[in-house]
């Protein structure tokens, strides 16, 4: 390859990255509300005040723990790693004997995603290749 042809790959290429880190793009991506987040410690599942009344997964391990603050409120995240889609199906089955309400649900042989409601609270769970997120929040909260 000449050196005419590399530089002018090589060109195009950082002037293509670039362009998505302009202020006009990332302001098109940003939520409309204000948000910021913060790691929490991972502990144990009943140690944290806003799993209360929510049950452990049966398999998995907590890998991540997250919470979002915006003006509406707090979300929290909690990724739990390790977990077979038969267990996450049955984590799903665990939640509606425990009163929780199926909202909205799909799935493909990739991925599942459910989001349920008991009360006030919602849970918004997705599970792909060994991985189950769970996003907890009240109703008076919107996702983004």
């Amino acid at each position: 390859m000449s050196i005419k042809k590399f530089l002018i790959i090589s060109s195009s290429i950082i002037l293509f990255s670039l362009a998505g880190c302009s202020d006009s793009y990332q302001k098109n991506l940003r939520p409309t509300m204000p948000y910021s987040s913060e790691y929490l410690e991972i502990l144990d599942w009943n140690d944290y005040t806003f799993t209360e009344n929510i049950p452990q997964p049966s398999e998995g391990e907590i890998s991540s723990v997250c919470v979002i603050y915006s003006e509406e409120g707090k979300k929290y995240n909690i990724i739990v790693e390790n977990i077979s889609r038969d267990k996450s199906d049955d984590y799903i089955k665990k939640l509606k004997s425990e009163g929780y309400k199926i909202v909205e649900s799909s799935s493909n042989n990739v991925s599942a995603g459910t989001i349920l409601r008991k009360d006030k609270k919602y849970l918004s769970i997705s599970y792909s290749d060994g991985i189950l997120g769970m996003m907890i929040f009240d109703s008076d909260i919107t996702l983004f």
